[in-house]
C-alpha cells in the first residue's frame, strides 16, 4: 500500500514539475532524490525486520 502511495505521489509531482515549472532540472533532481530516499528508507526498514536487534521473549503459556 505504501509503495502505491509513494509511486503515485512521485508520478504526480513529476508531471507537475515538468509541465508547470520553469526550473525543470532542479525539480526533476528533487523528485528523483526524494524517490531514491523513499525507496532506500523502505529497503532499510524491510531489511532491519529480517534480523531485529531486540528479540521478543515468547511465553510458554498457551
Amino acid at each position: 500500500m505504501v509503495s502505491v502511495v509513494q509511486y503515485s505521489s512521485n508520478l504526480i509531482s513529476f508531471f507537475f514539475c515538468f509541465f508547470l515549472s520553469l526550473w525543470n532540472r532542479l525539480h526533476f533532481t528533487l523528485v528523483i532524490t526524494a524517490t531514491v530516499c523513499c525507496w532506500l528508507m523502505w529497503a532499510i526498514v524491510y531489511i532491519a525486520q529480517m534480523k531485529p536487534l531486540i528479540v521478543p521473549i515468547l511465553s510458554e503459556v498457551e
